[in-house]
């Protein structure tokens, strides 16, 4: 009599009807299989990260083979945000908490019941955002959006995004990041229909996880399958299995013995489910996890199928694992964030580039022009010099040109605000001279706005909350605000001498208080953002995150080393910003036709008749930490170490006359330095 095999050749199909399922019998014979120490097995794990299917093979789905994973795994974030916060069709699971209370409910719904206090929390976050991308329209929804994969590659049978090793199916190592994708958003016909499966595998692990999304018909699904043995009544002899001839009551092939097939069926997990995932009929996918503890030594394989021909009929997997230890559940504190970030914005540089009154209390003059809280009628036309609504602007006589412009007044408001600009519209400058300019033309604020906000406008506020709260609703989702200010423009706009003007320790003892309280004002959409995981959170949860940063010339270098970044330090010009001192000493036109490069100079010229011995040249190094130490208390988490001038932190390149005129702030005796060129820089 011949052997049995011990394992007999697979099938493709299910057992036709009429099949029945029977237990392996008796004279079946067994292989020993060698003992596995359960708890040094290491896990199994498939991420399609090397751009193939990881041993997973096409398997006919009725009489075809099947198309909707040729395209398979599909490469980054290919599904739009349109796509993605479709909730319409959200199918919530049962609610396993239902009729506990007390600690029990609470227990539940951080085990049994955290999928579905996800998906609760997820609807709820993603029916926000679409309503804000909504009011504000554009493009914004057709942005990709993440919808909880790992790493570059997943499986999603609507998305034809394979990279060019992924399509050639040659593949066996992880895709360099520089190889261009196929182009976003493509997608392929959900009518494809498809089944892939893993090798036969034994089963030699406590948990069975992945993400799994898409559609939640039970056409569709990841199912963990072993086969049985089954005998159909009158088949014909199994000569396509090999070994089966000879066997007792076979008659070598005849017609007189049931034929002996099997069929993969899904396996139940430790307790009673079957092992089978799939989506809740959203894009997003959500962290499954089956105890299967009981299965050890069981032989099974991984069947991940698409069926489906109608609406949702695709299904989304990522990350699948054989472990054994439990995953933790999907959360939206941990979830993929999306949106924009805006790294590098200024929210309240209105409280900085001040000069001061006498007293040193009332702002007397700002660069910045208008308020980022308040009415957006607040934001009336400038005047030309920027003078405060709380003092009058009294014009200051220069003894040498007979002229009332001080310095910053208006020469330099023109050239900060952008009017030397090549092909700006009303550029004025190079035909009218620095004392004439564009700022002169009486820009309009509310209720036109004619000229601001602009990108190239540098003194009129450009951060007022609704523009912020606008802007957050088209998709900005984290914004870095630093604490500016440049003491050279600060001391410009001072009128006379030994007026106070701002500090860099200004900045921050002002600033950082009015960006908490600017999130606090707007909490129904905003909030600071101490951490990353805060930060995450707060995104997810549907909110703008603000995160407090520095960008000045002496973080450091406060007066005297001090510690303490809450207690305002004014400076005190000794001269005010005027240029009859030095005009001529350096050759600079001052005509209505004077050049900008001209006018450059005149500022950084200016800057060294402003005696200070405001920063000290060095701080001790317990002193530096002292003073990092409380930028962190005041919730300072990014720094941007160098800024217009040198510092005890290092030194920049000198590409503009901006640079120089910090660079020889004062310092009466400094020397000119010589910009450098673009060749220089990349040298």
């Amino acid at each position: 009599m011949a052997a049995f095999p011990t394992r007999l050749a697979a099938q493709s199909t299910i057992a036709e009807s009429g099949r029945r399922l029977l237990p392996p019998p008796d004279w079946l014979p067994r292989q020993p299989e060698p003992r596995i120490d359960i708890s040094r097995q290491m896990p199994r794990h498939w991420d399609f990260e090397d751009g193939t299917l990881q041993g997973f093979t096409f398997e006919a789905v009725g009489r075809d083979t099947g198309s909707a994973f040729h395209n398979q795994p599909t490469f980054g974030d290919n599904v739009s945000s349109r796509r993605a916060l479709n909730t319409a069709s959200l199918r919530l699971p049962p609610d396993p908490c239902a009729g506990l209370v007390l600690d029990e409910a609470i227990t539940c719904e951080f085990g049994a019941g955290a999928q579905l206090s996800y998906l609760k929390r997820l609807n709820v976050d993603f029916t926000r955002l679409r309503n804000n991308l909504a009011t504000v329209g554009g493009n914004y929804a057709n942005a990709p959006f993440p919808i909880g994969k790992k790493g570059l590659y997943w499986l999603g049978t609507a998305e034809h995004r394979p990279s060019a090793y992924a399509k050639a199916n040659n593949m066996r190592h992880a895709i360099p990041s520089h190889l261009p994708p196929i182009g976003w958003g493509d997608m392929q016909d959900e009518r494809r229909v498809g089944r892939i499966v893993s090798p036969e595998i034994e089963l030699q692990h406590d948990y069975f996880h992945l993400l799994v999304g898409g559609g939640c018909t039970s056409d569709v699904g990841v199912y963990l399958q072993h086969r049985r043995p089954v005998l159909g009544e009158g088949a014909i002899g199994r000569d396509d299995l090999p070994g089966l001839r000879g066997l007792p009551g076979t008659g070598g092939g005849g017609r007189s013995a049931p034929a002996l097939s099997f069929v993969w069926e899904t396996l139940l997990d430790r307790g009673g489910q079957p092992v089978a995932a799939r989506g809740h009929c959203i894009e997003n996918m959500v962290r499954v996890s089956f105890n299967i503890g009981n299965l050890r030594g069981t032989r099974a394989r991984i069947m991940i199928e698409d069926r489906a021909t109608g609406p949702w009929g695709h299904i989304n997997v990522d990350d699948i694992w054989l472990s054994n230890t439990a995953p933790a559940p999907s959360s939206r504190d941990t979830d993929p964030v999306w949106g924009v970030a805006d790294l590098h914005a200024h929210l309240m540089n209105e409280k900085a580039f001040t000069a001061y009154g006498a007293n040193g209390r009332i702002p007397e003059a700002r660069a910045l022009w208008g308020s980022a809280f308040g009415p957006i009628s607040s934001l009336g036309n400038c005047n030309d010099t920027h003078t405060t609504n709380d003092l009058h602007f009294n014009p200051h006589q220069d003894e040498l040109l007979g002229t009332t412009y001080t310095l910053c007044r208006d020469v330099c408001l023109n050239l900060l605000e952008g009017a030397g600009v090549p092909d700006l519209p009303g550029d004025q400058l190079s035909q009218d001279g620095v004392f004439k300019g564009y700022h002169n033309n009486h820009e309009s604020g509310y209720p036109t706005f004619r000229n601001w906000p602009m990108w190239y406008s540098s003194i009129h506020q450009q951060m007022h909350w609704t523009w912020v709260e606008r802007a957050y609703r088209g998709g900005v989702r984290l914004m870095v605000a630093a604490v500016g200010n440049s003491e050279v423009v600060s001391f410009a706009m001072v009128k006379e001498k030994n007026l106070p003007f701002s500090s860099d320790q200004d900045a921050l003892a002002l600033q950082i208080p009015a960006i908490k309280e600017f999130a606090r004002l707007n909490a129904s959409w905003a909030q600071v953002a101490y951490t990353p995981q805060e930060a995450r959170r707060i995104i997810n949860s549907g909110k703008l995150a603000i995160v407090i940063g520095v960008e000045l010339d002496h973080i450091m270098d406060s007066k005297h080393c001090d510690p303490g970044v809450t207690t305002l330090a004014h400076h005190t010009a000794r001269e005010y910003a005027h240029p009859g001192p030095w005009a001529s000493q350096m050759g600079v036109a001052l005509g209505s036709g004077g050049s900008i490069a001209s006018a450059t100079q005149l500022i950084g010229a200016s800057t060294r008749v402003m005696h200070t011995d405001a920063h000290p040249q060095t701080c001790t190094p317990s002193q530096i930490e002292s003073r990092v130490d409380a930028l962190y208390r005041e919730g300072v988490r990014h720094v941007i170490p160098l800024h217009f001038a040198d510092s005890m932190l290092g030194g920049y390149a000198i590409t503009g006359d901006l640079f120089v005129a910090s660079t020889i702030f004062g310092d009466p005796s400094a020397r000119l330095p010589t910009l450098m060129t673009q060749d220089e820089l990349t040298a």
